[in-house]
C-alpha cells in the first residue's frame, strides 16, 4: 500500500511538472504573440513575467521533490510576495480606470500590501532563524 501512494504521489507531481511546463510556454508564446499585434500594455508584460516568475518557484518545489531534497518554505514566500505585489499593479491600474470604486480598491491595495510586508518579515525571520540553526549561510 506504501508503495502505491509513493507511486501515485510521484506521477501526481510529474503531471504537475508537466502541466507547469506547458503553462510557461503558453504564457510565453501569447505574450510574443500580442507584442508582435501591438496588443500588449507594459502591465500585461510585466504582469506575465510575475506569473511566470510564480510558476518557475513552483517547478522548482516539484523539481525537488524529485531530487528528495528537504522541503524548504522560501519558495512559497517568494510565491506570496510576487502575487501581491502583482494584484496591486493590477489594482493600481483598475483605480486609474474606475472612478466610481475607488476606496474598495485602495482598501485591497492596502491590505495587499500588508500581506506583501508580513511575508517579507516572515522571510527575514524564516533566513535568521535558518542561519542561527547553521543550516544556512
Amino acid at each position: 500500500m506504501t508503495n502505491l501512494l509513493i507511486w501515485t504521489e510521484v506521477i501526481l507531481h510529474l503531471i504537475v511538472f508537466i502541466m507547469l511546463v506547458i503553462a510557461v510556454s503558453f504564457i510565453i508564446l501569447d505574450s510574443i504573440r500580442n507584442i508582435d499585434n501591438g496588443n500588449i500594455s507594459i502591465l500585461t508584460l510585466v504582469s506575465n513575467a510575475l506569473l511566470l516568475l510564480v510558476i518557475k518557484e513552483v517547478i522548482w518545489t516539484v523539481l525537488r521533490f524529485f531530487r528528495k531534497e528537504k522541503f524548504s518554505l522560501s519558495p512559497f514566500i517568494y510565491v506570496g510576495v510576487i502575487s501581491g505585489i502583482r494584484e496591486i499593479l493590477f489594482l493600481s491600474i483598475q483605480k486609474t480606470v474606475e472612478k466610481g470604486n475607488e476606496l474598495n480598491i485602495t482598501l485591497e491595495m492596502l491590505i495587499n500590501a500588508f500581506v506583501v510586508f508580513l511575508l517579507v518579515g516572515a522571510y527575514y525571520i524564516f533566513k535568521k532563524a535558518r542561519i542561527s540553526a547553521g543550516e544556512d549561510s
